[in-house]
C-alpha cells in the first residue's frame, strides 16, 4: 500500500520517500531495520491461504518487505529484506545498497552482488562501450567508498554477453532476475565454460 508521501516543498533526497500519509502509521523495526505499515490501507490478508497472510500480517500491519531508518528527511529505503545476508563473521550487509552504488556508475549496466566461497562478489553487465578495465576502476571506486571492510566486494565478474529475457538474466519487466544469474554464476565456478570473465585489479 501506498504509505508515506513527501510534502510538497520539502527537499528531494535521494532514497528517501517521506513522511507518512495521513492516517497511516510506518515503523522500523529496531532490531533489523524491516518496515511495516499499519492503516485503512492495509489489505486483510490473502484471499484462501491463511499461512500466507500469517507471515506478512501481524496485529493489523503488514511486513512491507523492505528495509530501512529514519532520518530527518522522512523514511530512507535501505533495499529489501530477503537482500540483507550474514557473512561468516556474524556482520549482516545490504546486498542492495552495493548493487545500486555499483549501477550509478557510468561503465556499470546492471550488477548482482552475492557471496562466493564467504566473501562478497559482483557480478556486472558493461554499459555499451565500457571495457573491463572501466569496470575495475567502478568497482575499485565503490570499495574505496565503503566505510565499512566487510561490505568490500573480494572480487568482480564481468557477463561475456548482456542479460536478456531470452536466457533468463532479466525479468519480463527488464529487471535483474538475482536467483538466476547467482546460480549461472555458480554453475560457471563449479563446471567453467563462457558466461563471465573476472575483472582484475584497477591500477
Amino acid at each position: 500500500p501506498s504509505a508515506t508521501i513527501t510534502p510538497p516543498g520539502a527537499p528531494r533526497v535521494l532514497g528517501v520517500v517521506g513522511q507518512p500519509i495521513p492516517g497511516v502509521a510506518v515503523g522500523v523495526r529496531r532490531d533489523d531495520g524491516r518496515i511495516f505499515v499499519r492503516g485503512p490501507n492495509v489489505m486483510r490478508g490473502y484471499f484462501g491461504d491463511a499461512p500466507a497472510s500469517a507471515r506478512c500480517l501481524a496485529g493489523g500491519a503488514i511486513d512491507s518487505g523492505d528495509l530501512g531508518a529514519w532520518t530527518a528527511h522522512g523514511l530512507k529505503l535501505a533495499g529489501r529484506a530477503d537482500h540483507l545476508i550474514k557473512l561468516p563473521n556474524g556482520e549482516k550487509v545490504a546486498l542492495s545498497e552495493i548493487e545500486a552504488a555499483l549501477e550509478r556508475r557510468t561503465a556499470v549496466r546492471h550488477a548482482v552482488v552475492g557471496i562466493d566461497d564467504g566473501a562478497l562478489v559482483a557480478l556486472i553487465e558493461a554499459a555499451p562501450g565500457h571495457d573491463l578495465g572501466a569496470l575495475a576502476s567502478a568497482l575499485a571506486q565503490v570499495n574505496d567508498a565503503q566505510e565499512l571492510p566487510y561490505c568490500r566486494v573480494a572480487a568482480g565478474f564481468a557477463v561475456t554477453k548482456p542479460w536478456s529475457v531470452e536466457d533468463g538474466g532479466l525479468t519480463p519487466s527488464l529487471k535483474v532476475a538475482r536467483g538466476a544469474v547467482l546460480t549461472a554464476f555458480r554453475a560457471w565456478r563449479q563446471h567453467g565454460g563462457g558466461g563471465f570473465v573476472e575483472i582484475p585489479a584497477a591500477r
